[in-house]
């Protein structure tokens, strides 16, 4: 190509089956110009669509007072807002409902799935994580599943990120993982 040209280039991929889902990097594309000694890396990314999804997510806090306050089908992203904040020695629920996309004709079951929860760094910068009991989902069916966090005793007022995690196998081998 001369100065100031470009060209389109096209890729097709197959991305094998038992792939695992998320999105992650599959290698790189190259791009060498030996005229002006120029070597290019650029990664190359997919975002594998898995059979596991979160249906419905809600979060609860039961105060050392015995009052409740709860946030109701939570996105992805969403901040949770709790009339009162969340205080040291709370107890956090979280209910999520996980559901497996597959279709009853693709018969496709997910197996030995946990979810995490990951409180970032509350713990004096450390995180604070629970992981539920493994469980499997058949096709096209969700599984309730909640998990309890006991906020410490010691903690900094602040704003604390919290990551979910859901993982499991399905019956072909392939790998299912959400991070929401």
């Amino acid at each position: 190509l001369n100065a100031s040209q470009s060209k389109t280039l096209s890729f097709n991929v197959t991305i094998p089956i038992d792939e695992p889902t998320a999105n992650h990097s599959i290698g790189f594309i190259i791009m060498n110009s030996n005229e002006f000694n120029f070597t290019n890396l650029i990664n190359m990314n997919v975002d594998v669509k898995g059979g596991l999804e979160i249906d419905e997510f809600d979060a609860r806090v039961y105060y050392r007072d015995g009052g409740t306050d709860s946030n109701e089908e939570v996105s992805n992203g969403q901040k949770l807002d709790f009339e009162d904040q969340v205080r040291p020695g709370s107890e956090l629920e979280f209910r999520i409902d996980v559901k497996n996309a597959f279709t009853s004709d693709e018969d496709i079951d997910i197996e030995d799935i946990t979810a995490t929860i990951t409180i970032k760094e509350i713990d004096d910068e450390n995180d604070l994580d629970e992981e539920s009991d493994r469980f499997d989902v058949g096709p096209n069916e969700e599984k309730k599943v909640t998990i309890l966090i006991d906020i410490p005793l010691e903690v900094e007022e602040g704003t604390y990120d919290v990551l979910v995690e859901i993982e499991g196998e399905d019956t072909e081998g392939t790998k299912h993982r959400i991070e929401w």
